[in-house]
């Protein structure tokens, strides 16, 4: 195993430890706002104590000797929130099970492993969160918050995060923007422009009396304000959970039409903010980019169909309906420059592949590697062949980066002499910057893939190939 990629695989077991940690204890320890306000801690209030009650409430019989701390009731008489404390404590208890192939796996496979594994006990926990959002804005002063839950989800949240950036880089950095944005969005819909942003609901309110009697745009804090009553997501998504889709009917045409894009934008909302939490732990591919932008441009397209049907009711827009938009709109920027890139860059690499597979006749593959010990260099002419080989030096002291630390010593030793020393020099090849970035560098490389194979052993040509990929 590489150095790195032991590294690697250090850094995404201290984080996958430190999630691990956080989930047993949100399991077994029950923390709430009343805790440190005189409530103390009631070991029977934990979530794990809370299994028999749970188990009772979904119709099997047991006895469940505690409260009713977790229980959120919708449609039918499922209890969702029982549903879901069951399917958080049958993660933690994963989570723990999968520690043990994690430390025994090769760093690839491990980092795998734990990726999943934390993708898996979020599944579960950001719609807990999510409830116990819903039951505070229901309950108000009288709500408990279940701190121990939200946070075994932050600090699992946080490792995914930790472990992203280090895997991704780049990539994993505009995965937490576009993250972070649908998590604001999410919080505008669950608790309210009021509750989420406070400052940001006085501004609405200034603005209100600024424009008042000037419909539609006459502003209140949710999303569109009818009949002197505003409509937030929130309501919407109470409503579903309760079967009572009825409620969005109206005698006017054009409010039934506002209240089902409401709807839309609320549930495409939390939808986004799930995948893009899920997005955190999964490799960049074609299928990904088209679904964020078709999922994105979707959320951008109710809200500009909520804005114009507003235009034919006696109704005014809100200022949540003004930041969804905004933030929708980032979000669909930021992926489409990210689509847009990545097409170029696989773009640069299909010449290459194209090439390989015309200049070999039919039947014949590429010709095999040279022994570990040999380099073969020859003119930049390609039309002639390799003149000469000799042995290598079986230890290399040039400079090193990521890429020149994955070749082997004897291929460091060409890879320096071809590409750092320039003692065959390639026209249309750019210089190779130790350290720096050179994706032109591999790009170039396979478009020269017919000269480069003449000149570089097989073995650092499939190094090339291999990091045109990577980029």
């Amino acid at each position: 195993m590489s150095e790195k990629k032991s590294k690697g695989k250090t850094a995404a077991l201290v984080t996958y430890i430190i999630a691990l940690l956080a989930l047993v204890a949100g399991l077994l320890l029950p923390i709430t706002n009343h805790t440190f306000s005189g409530g103390g801690f009631d070991f029977k209030e934990a979530p794990v104590m809370q299994a028999a009650g749970a188990l009772a409430s979904l119709g099997l019989n047991v006895d469940s000797g505690v409260s009713d701390l977790y229980y959120f009731p919708i449609a039918g008489g499922f209890d969702l929130g029982s549903a879901l404390l069951l399917f958080y404590i049958l993660t933690v208890f994963a989570a723990v099970i999968l520690l043990v192939p994690a430390l025994v796996l090769k760093a690839e496979k491990a980092r795998k492993v734990i990726f999943v594994s934390e993708l898996i006990a979020l599944s579960s926990l950001l719609p807990f969160c999510m409830l116990e959002i819903l039951k505070a804005g229901m309950l108000g002063e009288y709500a408990t918050w279940n701190l121990n839950i939200i946070g075994a989800f932050a600090i699992t949240l946080l490792m995914l995060v930790i472990q992203c950036i280090i895997e991704r880089k780049g990539s994993g950095a505009l995965k937490l923007i576009l993250f972070l944005l649908s998590g604001l969005a999410a919080s505008f819909v669950a608790l309210g422009l009021a509750s989420a942003v406070p400052a940001l609901s006085s501004a609405a309110e200034s603005a209100a009396d600024a424009v008042s009697g000037k419909k539609p745009f006459e502003t209140g804090t949710g999303l569109f304000s009818v009949s002197g009553a505003t409509v937030n997501g929130r309501d919407y998504i109470l409503l579903a959970l309760y079967n009572m889709f009825g409620s969005f009917r109206d005698a006017e045409t054009s409010v039934t039409v506002a209240n089902w894009l409401g709807f839309v934008i609320s549930a495409l909302v939390l939808l986004n903010l799930f995948l893009d939490m899920l997005g955190l732990g999964k490799k960049t591919n074609r299928f990904m980019i088209i679904s964020n932008v078709a999922r994105y441009s979707a959320e951008l397209a109710a809200v500009v169909a909520l804005a114009i049907t507003i235009l034919f009711m006696t109704a005014s827009y809100g200022v949540m309906l003004y930041l969804l938009a905004a933030i929708a709109i980032i979000q669909f920027v930021i992926q489409t420059v990210r689509a847009v890139v990545y097409k170029k860059t696989h773009r640069a690499a299909k010449p290459a592949e194209e090439t390989e597979s015309e200049a070999l006749p039919a039947g014949e593959t590429a010709p095999a590697a040279l022994p570990a010990a040999e380099t073969a260099l020859a003119s930049s002419d390609p039309s002639e062949t390799r003149s000469y080989v000799y042995n290598v030096n079986t230890i290399y002291n040039g400079p090193t980066d990521e890429f020149i630390n994955k070749l082997s010593t004897e291929q460091k030793v060409e890879f320096a002499r071809m590409f750092l020393e320039k003692r065959t020099p390639v026209n249309g090849i750019p210089d190779y910057v130790v350290g720096g970035d050179n994706s032109r560098f591999f790009s170039m490389l396979l478009i020269y893939f017919v000269r480069m194979r003449d000149l570089v052993s097989d073995g650092l040509m499939n190094k090339f190939y291999e990091e045109a990929k990577l980029m």
